[in-house]
């Protein structure tokens, strides 16, 4: 198999590296991280905190993506747009806590008519 250019590993890693610049939360697949990427799970965890971001590994059996998955955020981004949209948290039935409302995305998959995509769509910028 071919390297990876390195114009595509940054395309990739625009998912954690747009976290606290144009969205509050992005997240790679640990395979893709580890296979595609040949990149080392504590170094990313380290360059991220680093900059000021949280991140939080979920393994396959804590997170509906196959193979795992790291999540990267901004703390302060992800609390605002959490207060931002209490109301919808609080009806779903959820906390309406930051480390809740991560733990409730990297676990289930949601349809496209689920009321809190809103939220969803927000903690990712889009």
């Amino acid at each position: 198999m071919e390297h990876m250019s390195d114009v595509i590993k940054k395309q990739i890693l625009r998912s954690f590296d747009d976290v606290g610049a144009t969205k509050a939360i992005g997240y790679l697949p640990k395979k893709t991280i580890l296979d595609l990427l040949a990149l080392d799970i504590d170094q990313i965890r380290t360059y991220y905190e680093v900059k000021g971001l949280k991140t939080k590994m979920f393994d396959e059996r804590e997170t509906c993506i196959k193979s795992g998955a790291m999540f990267v955020y901004d703390r302060a981004r992800f609390d605002q747009i959490v207060e931002k949209f209490k109301v919808e948290i609080v009806g779903k039935g959820w906390l309406a806590e930051s480390g809740f409302v991560l733990d409730q995305i990297a676990t289930h998959w949601f349809e496209g008519d689920d009321p809190i995509l809103p939220l969803i769509r927000a903690l990712y910028g889009e």
